[in-house]
């Protein structure tokens, strides 16, 4: 039985079913499905593709699992980059290489200012 303090995550045991399992059983099920993806027998080009990829950074996939530091996702990163892909639609994007390094290189230092108050 689980404890009124336990957290608890649905996951998605079969195409059609979900079930409840407690958090401290995520990091088994996420590891067992990568090695079911990875074990998968696919046959289009495009499958095949991913799943050497998948199977080459294995190790880099559940990073998240062993070190709290890691998010599990990329929302951090992508609402940083907001402000510049916003910026470069209302200007109608950058005509040059070189000018489009330099938004890039100035987004930094004010980013990097900002992060250092």
């Amino acid at each position: 039985m689980i404890s009124p303090k336990s957290r608890e995550t649905r996951i998605q045991s079969t195409p059609t079913e979900t079930k409840t399992v407690p958090d401290t059983f995520l990091p088994f099920w996420l590891r067992e499905r990568l090695q079911q993806l990875i074990a998968f027998p696919v046959t289009h080009e495009k499958a095949v593709t991913l799943q050497k990829r998948i199977l080459r950074h294995q190790h880099e996939w559940l990073v998240f699992l062993d070190d709290a530091r890691v998010p599990p996702t990329t929302n951090m990163a992508e609402r940083e980059l907001r402000p510049l892909v916003l910026l470069r639609k209302i200007t109608f994007g950058h005509r040059s290489h070189a000018s489009a390094v330099r938004m890039g290189r100035l987004m930094t230092v004010a980013e990097t200012a900002k992060r250092h108050g």
